[in-house]
């Protein structure tokens, strides 16, 4: 048996073995876990592939395509709902985390959405919805301070 490929991860190995035996390639990970892996508790160490099959290599490099297409539209207007949702939780809940949470979906939702003029809308909404969290928390801090 010759090695294939080298991972860092007990189960990255695996899964590309597993990979492998589906497509009727037999595959064996042999491996140990670093010392920080046992006190950490992760499966971080070095593990090695290896298998008989001289095509192995080349069917395990179908599992380096990328999976995901680049965001579709409909994906934009999910993460508008979400910079809004969080926008409004920032109101009620905790406004530091919220806030940030609302403001990192907008920029995912500006970054997926087409449409300029949707795109500008819509950011002063969710900027507007950032602005009584922000009262919210100044309020807090100042109760603190006086």
């Amino acid at each position: 048996m010759k090695r294939v490929r080298v991972f860092s991860s007990e189960m990255e190995a695996n899964l590309a073995a597993e990979y492998l035996r589906s497509q009727g390639i037999e595959a064996e990970v042999r491996g140990a876990k670093e010392y920080a892996g046992h006190v950490l508790g992760n499966d971080f160490g070095t593990y090695e592939l290896i298998s008989d099959s001289p095509e192995a290599g080349a069917v395990l490099k179908n599992l380096e395509k990328p999976l995901a297409e680049a965001p579709t539209p409909a994906e934009a207007g999910f993460y508008f709902k979400k910079a809004v949702v969080f926008a409004v939780f920032a109101a009620i809940f905790l406004p530091i985390v919220f806030n940030y949470g609302s403001l990192r979906n907008l920029m995912l939702y500006r970054s997926t959405e087409e449409n300029p003029g949707r795109r500008t809308v819509r950011t002063a909404i969710v900027l507007l919805a950032q602005i009584p969290g922000i009262i919210i928390f100044a309020l807090v801090v100042k109760s603190f301070f006086t």
